[in-house]
């Protein structure tokens, strides 16, 4: 059995480029300020980013049989000195929990920290007793936004929590990336099927109408082609889908193109940083976007979205609900901006580095 200096847990290998983000930023902290040299991630598919060996499937996209997961969670977890729960919304349901709990037990050592985190909303009281102990085993919890901290500090007074920042702007620490100039040209949007999961069509839809009715508008008077960036690439909870809803509304009047998920985060974050604005309703499409010093209309629909904003200061005419987009105001903001430049959010970028720094410290 290989040995590991920490096992590396979140929702790794799903395809989605937040986490991809969050798992690169994880590296990178945990080898700077955990001494890590041998580190192993939970993904059920193979995995390759900057500045790191390829990391190999550790569980499966398809198990065999009904906890196949969990056993070989739990296998990875017995071999390494520390679990290291990497960024993202992790803290959900109580089996979930427990597991991770069992996970820090089976470990060789205590010094098992959760770094870029948020906590809730829990789906009934038995998550919500299974986080308070997650809380209190964790030898260090390092939350990413203010309700997350305010909520473990009520439930687990007594738990190391502290507030800190997302993870994603370490992005910029490694060493090897830098932004390469570039012309900027056209507008980015990342959409997700919010509405999918709930059987809600027409709601998304409508959503869709206004959006398009934008960019119409804004293409007419400005000429900036479209580009839909498939931030997920799950082939049925992704973006492919509403984003090519979204180009048939479009038309072929406009030059509009959709952009395959990218397991690379580095080469999305140089990507969004080649447009003139960026819609995003995904949560890390804003963040990588904000890191790329793009403007960003953020359409809210979770509270996380609505925390991201508050956190940067985002001008309130570029924070937009999910819910209520209208596209002769959307159009408005977008053409205002790129003739006279768009407000900026109060944090900066290095900023929100040292913020994300936090999180080791």
């Amino acid at each position: 059995m290989n040995i590991s200096d920490a096992y590396l847990v979140g929702y790794y290998g799903m395809k989605n480029s937040g986490d991809d983000a969050l798992l690169a930023a994880t590296i990178w902290g945990a080898k700077n300020f955990q001494n890590t040299k041998h580190v192993k991630a939970s993904t059920p598919i193979p995995l390759l980013l900057r500045d790191t060996d390829p990391f190999e499937a550790l569980i499966k996209n398809k198990q065999s049989f009904r906890g196949q997961n969990r056993l070989l969670n739990y296998r990875e977890a017995f071999s390494a000195d520390r679990i290291i729960f990497g960024g993202g919304s992790v803290l959900h349901t109580a089996q979930d929990i427990n597991i991770k709990r069992h996970m820090m037990s089976l470990s060789q050592s205590d010094n098992n920290i959760a770094v870029g985190v948020s906590i809730g909303p829990f789906k009934d009281t038995e998550a919500e007793q299974a986080c308070i102990k997650f809380l209190n085993q964790c030898d260090y919890v390092a939350v990413r936004d203010l309700h997350s901290y305010k909520l473990g500090r009520d439930i687990a007074p007594n738990a190391k929590i502290k507030l800190s920042f997302d993870l994603a702007p370490l992005l910029l620490k490694h060493d090897s990336f830098e932004f390469k100039p570039m012309t900027r040209r056209g507008i980015a949007v990342c959409l997700c099927p919010k509405e999918h999961a709930k059987n809600q069509p027409d709601l998304e839809h409508q959503r869709l109408v206004e959006i398009s009715e934008a960019l119409l508008e804004v293409y007419k008077q400005t000429g900036e082609p479209i580009h839909l960036i498939n931030i997920n690439g799950h082939s049925e909870f992704g973006d492919d889908k509403v984003h090519q809803e979204l180009k048939a509304m479009i038309g072929q009047q406009v030059p509009c193109t959709v952009v395959p998920y990218d397991p690379n985060p580095f080469r999305l974050l140089q990507r969004l940083a080649s447009y003139k604005a960026i819609i995003s309703m995904r949560l890390h499409g804003s963040i990588l976007g904000f890191l790329a010093d793009t403007p960003v209309l953020s359409l809210n629909y979770h509270e996380k979205c609505i925390g991201w904003c508050d956190q940067i200061g985002m001008p309130q005419s570029l924070s937009i609900d999910a819910e209520d987009v209208n596209h002769e105001s959307m159009a408005l903001s977008l053409l205002k901006g790129l003739e006279h430049g768009f407000e900026k959010p109060r944090l900066t970028v290095e900023e929100s580095i040292q913020r994300s720094l936090i999180n080791w410290k």
